[in-house]
């Protein structure tokens, strides 16, 4: 059979041809196992599902992790992807964004394992053709820990929100952060605070005391913290007693220090502290003079007779007291002897004998007499050691003696 120059040409060709065919065949087969490689080893959960039923073709082994589905690629996957929604309407919704837009990207839907529990991620679909069949290539990424950060934040800010007390941050001299509380403090609007320097801010304070400002400022350079209490004028004009509490905190982005400031407004306190002051005053004064009162007791006997009992110790107080008490009661009841009984009376120096001479001196210019009893062996020893002429007061060692002596010469 002889072959032509043309035919020899053309089976040539075909022959080139069917060989870059089996080497593009070989290729696509080299990058297919090289793209499976990496998808196995990808640490983002990957799958492959049928876009009608959503049944699993493919799952890689970080999905068959994230989802608690059997870990060796032999053993099937029984459970549908739909059912690893917590919701299943999410898949639903996401399958029609793809078909409207051509894909899916970063969708935040929640998840549900096979043991029950659930985690928040992102899901990319691309649609494809697979094995013949309409599937979705998803692509999952964890973000757990970003929504509990983003809770925990939102906690945080409804807290700061509603907090009573003012909180602020200071960075690079500007006020970057103020709850509504410490705007309202201090009399700005919350936005109005937000990127003021933080020189400004304090010059539209005016301070009952500047000398605790530059202690604030000294103690934060020196130990970082400083807490107070001090009078304010706000912006506005309006008079408060803060209470202030602040932390300097290094700041490696900025050559100063970032502040924290606690501002909270402590007037209606302090009026209560003061208010319980002065009435905790008052209830000690009339305790003073009720005890005063008990300490002096004055006891008509008879018609011109008074006795005073004293107990304890005298002191100066206490020795003006008796005069002052036995004085007024010789005043009101006419008397012409007063009874001073010391029996219960332990000590007596020269300032408290004194004072019973000056309250006898007295009672004589009040036209009566006193007499003293309860001067025990000890006592009238002491009087002679110190001294003390008792000159015209009568003395008796019992109080039954002293009534006696007054009721018979009455």
């Amino acid at each position: 059979m002889i072959i032509d120059d043309d035919t020899l040409t053309s089976l040539q060709q075909e022959n080139e041809q069917l060989h870059q065919r089996i080497q593009e065949l070989e290729q696509n087969e080299h990058y297919a196992a090289w793209f499976r490689r990496i998808v196995e080893r990808c640490p983002m959960p990957i799958s492959i599902s049928t876009e009608a039923e959503g049944i699993i073709r493919y799952a890689n082994p970080a999905l068959r992790r994230a989802f608690g589905l059997p870990h060796s690629p032999d053993e099937p996957i029984t459970v549908q992807f739909p059912q690893l929604y917590k919701s299943p309407e999410d898949r639903r919704r996401l399958i029609g964004m793809m078909r409207r837009d051509g894909y899916v990207h970063g969708e935040e839907v929640q998840f549900r394992r096979t043991d029950g529990t659930t985690f928040w991620a992102l899901i990319s679909y691309i649609p494809v053709l697979y094995e013949g069949e309409a599937a979705i290539i998803a692509y999952i990424y964890d973000i757990s820990s970003r929504k509990q950060v983003e809770d925990d934040l939102r906690i945080f800010q409804d807290l700061m929100d509603n907090l009573p007390d003012g909180v602020s941050v200071v960075r690079n001299n500007q006020i970057t952060y103020a709850n509504p509380a410490f705007g309202q403090i201090m009399g700005f609007e919350q936005a109005e605070l937000i990127g003021l320097p933080f020189e400004e801010f304090t010059a539209s304070m005016i301070t009952d005391d500047p000398e605790e400002m530059q202690k604030m400022f000294i103690g934060l350079t020196t130990h970082g913290f400083w807490q107070g209490r001090g009078g304010l004028t706000n912006r506005r004009g309006k008079h408060f007693i803060g209470e202030v509490t602040m932390l300097a905190l290094p700041d490696p982005h900025y050559p100063t220090d970032t502040l924290l400031a606690i501002q909270r407004d402590v007037s209606d306190i302090v009026q209560q502290e003061q208010e319980r002051a002065a009435m905790q005053e008052r209830i000690i004064q009339a305790q003073r003079a009720a005890l005063l009162e008990l300490s002096t007791p004055l006891i008509p006997i008879a018609d011109n007779v008074l006795v005073m009992p004293l107990i304890g110790t005298i002191d100066t107080n206490r020795s003006q007291q008796i005069m002052h008490t036995l004085l007024e009661g010789i005043n009101q009841h006419r008397a012409e002897f007063a009874i001073l009984d010391i029996t219960g009376v332990k000590v007596v120096d020269t300032q408290v004998a004194h004072g019973l001479i000056r309250t006898a001196q007295a009672v004589q210019l009040l036209g009566a007499r006193m007499i003293m009893t309860g001067i025990g062996a000890p006592m009238a020893q002491t009087l002679v050691h110190l001294g003390v002429d008792l000159g015209n007061i009568v003395t008796r060692s019992t109080l039954q003696a002293g009534i006696e002596y007054a009721l018979r010469r009455r």
